[in-house]
């Protein structure tokens, strides 16, 4: 019933703070106009971030007097390095600002916020995991701040993470952190009420790296209260859909030899739009992918080690990976990557079990310790995601089946290696030694090798066959539609 009253308090100053945004936004002309990046048609006021984060302070302030929040030195970090950003965001969105210097402000804000955390998680060298903490917050920033160019997308996508981060910290008993998430859901839902299709208001840089912000802040803050190896997979979980979208589009852009940093209609909810042709669709369905990794996120804190919570991971990693390919190529050669992801995922489990029998079965490779068969589906689950995810960041799933079968092996070798280098990376131990041995990972290696190129062989001279005969192979849609319909 706390809980509650800060829920309603924040949607309700988040709906009187709207109206009065709106009506400020036209009074000053602090309005968005429609650019090339941006489906709205008219100038849109910009102001929603500020109603949100006064919604959010508001009520974190009520609760902190109420005795329902402590504040801490964690809590000054947060106001700090949010409010930080809440002023970058500002200036942006009113004066525009050099990518550059929004990036700066981007890392300074996480910096502090960082000091003031004061966390360490065990994983890296103390130094090594402070940056790349502080780069995971700001990647989550602008995770959020690319996806704010569609009515309603940024605002239902925080709703399901603020819904599934509100749970976990409930049942991990982190009661300030679950009085800061039920102020945002309240924040958000009554600034959707003003940005569901088509929006009065917009959030504006302001909001989106203000929520990206404190969402990447409560995944550290959850990692660092729960450092079980199953339990940190649950914010990744929840946040994927943000993860995955600002994956693809930095990626499409590397490989289009496209700015990083200049604002273009290709983020996933545009492509989306192209394919089920209304934002409005568009819309519900970025709601749906959310909720439903919210929920996994939430199963697998729940099932912690148990074996589902690694099916889990793997089905959204495989999931989204699929969604990533056909995105990027507007669902063109659907049937054929699809294949291709199949015959990837079998050959590596082949792989992976192939060296367990050779040297745990037969006792081949020598080795120290013993390991149950029952005990290796978690680490196969993590190998297939893995290399599923590589491959599809290095396009091997563009080369077409219609190509020299020469091509693929070539990228296959350089892309394995790639692997092999990062994978030794992930296991460089706090010690700065490799925690694994040679000679198994050459041998995995070398089958990996084999069996995709085998497999995929077979692959290719099947989908050729179909390719011979039209009445077997199946149809390609490619949708054409303006993107600016509603």
């Amino acid at each position: 019933m706390e809980l509650f009253s800060i829920f309603l308090l924040s949607l309700l100053i988040s709906l009187f703070l709207h109206p009065l945004a709106i009506k400020v936004s036209h009074d000053i002309s602090f309005v968005d106009n429609p650019y090339r990046d941006q489906i709205h048609e008219e100038p849109t006021p910009i102001l929603g971030g500020i109603a949100i984060c006064l919604s959010i302070l508001i009520s974190v302030i009520f609760a902190n007097i109420s005795g329902l929040f402590q504040w801490s030195r964690l809590a000054n970090g947060l106001l700090v390095g949010s409010g930080l950003i809440a002023l970058v965001g500002f200036i942006d969105d009113r004066f525009g600002m050099n990518p550059v210097i929004k990036l700066i402000g981007q890392f300074i804000s996480a910096g502090i916020f960082m000091m003031f955390a004061d966390t360490y998680l065990g994983i890296f060298y103390p130094p090594v995991e402070f940056l790349l903490l502080i780069f995971g917050l700001v990647v989550m920033m602008n995770a959020f701040n690319i996806l704010d160019n569609m009515d309603g997308v940024v605002g239902s996508m925080s709703y399901a993470i603020g819904i599934a981060f509100l749970v976990i910290m409930i049942l991990s008993g982190d009661n300030d952190m679950a009085v800061l998430t039920m102020a945002i859901i309240g924040s958000v839902i009554g600034f959707l009420r003003y940005n569901l299709p088509r929006a009065k208001i917009f959030m504006g840089d302001l909001g989106a790296m203000f929520l990206g912000f404190i969402f990447g802040a409560l995944t550290i803050i959850y990692m660092s209260h729960n450092k079980s190896y199953y339990l940190m997979t649950t914010p990744f979980l929840i946040l994927s859909y943000p993860i995955f979208d600002i994956a693809l589009v930095s990626l499409s852009r590397l490989r289009e030899k496209r700015s990083l940093t200049v604002a273009a209609p290709d983020s996933s909810p545009y492509r989306l739009v192209r394919w089920i042709f209304t934002t409005k669709n568009a819309f519900w369905a970025v709601l749906f992918i959310n909720l439903v990794m919210g929920i996994f996120g939430v199963v697998t804190f729940i099932l912690k080690d148990k074996p589902i919570s690694v099916l889990l991971i793997f089905i959204s990693g495989l999931s989204l990976s699929v969604l990533c390919v056909h995105l990027y190529r507007n669902f063109l050669y659907f049937f054929e990557r699809t294949i291709f992801f199949i015959v990837d995922i079998v050959s590596v489990n082949l792989s992976f079990f192939f060296l367990y029998t050779i040297k745990y079965t037969w006792g081949i490779l020598p080795y120290d310790v013993y390991i149950p068969y029952s005990e290796m589906f978690a680490p196969a689950v993590w190998t297939s995601i893995f290399w599923v995810l590589l491959f599809s960041v290095m396009g091997i799933y563009e080369i077409r089946p219609d190509r020299r079968f020469s091509a693929y092996i070539i990228a296959l070798i350089k892309i394995i290696a790639l692997g092999v280098v990062g994978f030794l990376l992930m296991n460089v131990s706090l010690e700065g030694c490799i925690a694994i041995s040679a000679l198994p990972l050459a041998f995995y290696v070398s089958t990996l090798l084999v069996f995709n190129c085998i497999s995929k062989y077979i692959a290719f001279v099947f989908i050729r066959w179909l390719s011979s005969k039209p009445y077997k192979m199946p149809k390609t849609a490619i949708f054409v539609k303006d993107v600016n319909a509603q």
